[in-house]
């Protein structure tokens, strides 16, 4: 059990990472290197706060109700299933996409033989991230209906 729990709180962490470099990139529309293993701003465990207090729940609702939260036969288990596997799916499609859309770009930019690639990939990349963006939330939004429909059967 003890490992299901550090298992959890570090994907925890990464959601929370990759979803705040999604929040700073919509904010700034600019991608900053950050430092990954610190608590600092821009770090992997930067919202140990909100880990721990999600964490706590989850704990708390385990020791309340006897609800065993990493099994595959109850509806605490079905949440924490769901709601992980709809960001980390949500990350990885934004991930391939906006990695598929740039190669196109520069096999484009290559058969065009565009002169001045900095200026056209400084006009596109907001273009290609926010596509990416709208295809894993609908993508996902699918599979979560998908999955609720299938958990209410």
């Amino acid at each position: 059990m003890l490992l299901d729990y550090i298992s959890f709180i570090l994907l925890l962490f990464f959601m929370t990472f990759f979803v705040d470099i999604f929040r700073q990139y919509f904010k700034t529309r600019m991608i900053i290197p950050r430092k990954m293993m610190t608590a600092k701003e821009g770090g992997l465990f930067e919202h140990y706060i909100i880990v721990g207090i999600l964490t706590g729940i989850v704990l708390s609702v385990h020791l309340a109700t006897g609800l065993r939260p990493f099994a595959e036969d109850n509806i605490l288990s079905n949440i924490i299933q769901v709601i992980s596997f709809s960001i980390v799916g949500f990350i990885f499609i934004v991930f391939i996409f906006v990695f598929v859309f740039y190669f196109i770009a520069v096999i484009y930019a290559k058969i065009t033989k565009i002169e001045d690639k900095a200026a056209f990939f400084r006009e596109h990349t907001h273009k290609m991230i926010t596509t990416a963006f709208v295809i894993a939330t609908v993508s996902i939004l699918l599979v979560l209906i998908t999955t609720i429909i299938g958990l209410l059967n």
